[in-house]
């Protein structure tokens, strides 16, 4: 079921670009989904997807939906994420279990940037391997 919500949300026409983040199954019956775009996401982006799946689905199919937005508190794993946290603080943790915390200011398929501003005020850039990244967070608080 999973795989048949991603494909009718991937679908849905929306007047902006839109990627499905991912399809989450959270109970028996119930399933969220998790939409993004470099334009934002809306409310009412959430509720034609949501329209969309539900008028898509085989007949009589008795599922619990949400949709939304991709939350700040999951960890960044798409292009679109990285590029619109661009200026905002992360904190990386290597496979190695090393965290850093920095201003996010590059990305490119294969790596990161982040500059963090030492004790003495200088800033260091740090450029770290998608293969060496074990997840990136923005960093709230």
């Amino acid at each position: 079921m999973k795989e048949t919500i991603r494909k009718i949300a991937e679908q849905t026409p929306l007047t902006k670009k839109m990627n499905v983040f991912d399809v989450v199954k959270e109970g028996k019956d119930s399933y969220a989904v998790y939409i993004e775009s470099l334009d934002g996401i809306t409310i009412d982006d959430c509720s034609t997807v949501s329209k969309y799946i539900r008028d898509h689905l085989p007949e009589n199919t008795q599922i619990e939906l949400t949709v939304s937005s991709v939350g700040l508190d999951k960890p960044l794993r798409s292009p679109i994420q990285f590029q619109q946290n661009i200026g905002q603080t992360v904190e990386v943790e290597t496979s190695e279990h090393k965290k850093v915390t920095g201003t996010l200011i590059s990305y490119t398929p294969e790596f990161i940037i982040v500059s963090v501003k030492g004790k003495k005020k200088e800033t260091k850039e740090y450029q770290f391997n998608f293969n060496e990244i074990k997840k990136v967070r923005i960093k709230l608080f």
